[in-house]
């Protein structure tokens, strides 16, 4: 059932959606439900198993400067760095400026948009290979998505 729970986890992160997936695998298997308790253990330990090996990938697929470059995302905007550093509404990472696009039709909005859609562009044609890599399925890459994109950075 380990096993099956890890499978699982290659394919959806939400614990959720395992444990409902591992009781339909039960089922089908004709095998006597356990405890809450037990498939909440077994959940845990194959999604801390999923987290570490991902990490592990992770480190060692990316290399110097593909790190370099993914840090550089988590530093001050250069309004912020170049600028009046007093003005707290331009004190913003890089990557929080990548979350959001205007939907206005005027020109200068456009424009703005279509230069973050290119450094987005930029940042995906610099990971793509790790995540090929890694082998992280569009579920997953949707999740970490979602959460980057929800996250708040203080």
């Amino acid at each position: 059932m380990e096993l099956e729970a890890y499978k699982l986890c290659l394919k959806n992160i939400k614990p959720k959606v395992i444990l409902i997936s591992l009781l339909d695998y039960l089922k089908y298997k004709k095998v006597e439900f356990p405890t809450y308790y037990v498939l909440a253990e077994i959940i845990t330990i194959a999604l801390r198993k999923f987290d570490n090996d991902i990490s592990d990938k992770i480190n060692t697929t990316l290399n110097e400067p593909d790190k370099l470059y993914l840090d550089d995302l988590l530093t001050y905007s250069d309004e912020y760095i170049y600028g009046n550093k007093s003005d707290r509404s331009i004190k913003t990472y890089k990557l929080t400026l990548l979350k959001k696009f205007t939907h206005s039709l005027r020109p200068s909005q456009i424009k703005k948009n279509i230069n973050e859609f290119k450094e987005l562009e930029l940042i995906f044609k610099k990971v793509e290979p790790v995540i090929n890599k890694i082998g992280l399925s569009n579920q997953l890459i949707q999740y970490y998505a979602q959460f980057v994109i929800k996250s708040q950075v203080f």
